[in-house]
């Protein structure tokens, strides 16, 4: 869990620099597929996990780049991180 929080600021990081969508999914989901690799999974398992990852994260950094009012900003900026973070 606090590597997933370590890449999440990372990745919120580089988001708000470089404001494109796929990097910063790629940054967080990229290192928890390899660590669910190491955790003795079969790769399509990690496979798999790094894809419902990607798609998670890329959902998430795309609602924040639709939605920059600030009210809706941080409401979809603490949600999802608790999501992110949970699954």
């Amino acid at each position: 869990m606090l590597l997933q929080i370590c890449l999440l600021i990372l990745a919120l990081r580089i988001y708000k620099q470089k404001k494109t969508i796929i990097l910063p999914a790629l940054i967080y989901s990229i290192p928890l597929m390899i660590m669910t690799f190491y955790d003795q999974a079969s790769l399509l398992l990690s496979g798999f996990r790094g894809l419902i990852f990607f798609v998670t994260a890329y959902v998430y950094f795309w609602l924040l780049s639709k939605y920059s009012i600030v009210k809706y900003h941080y409401i979809i900026l603490v949600s999802g991180a608790v999501i992110l973070v949970c699954i």
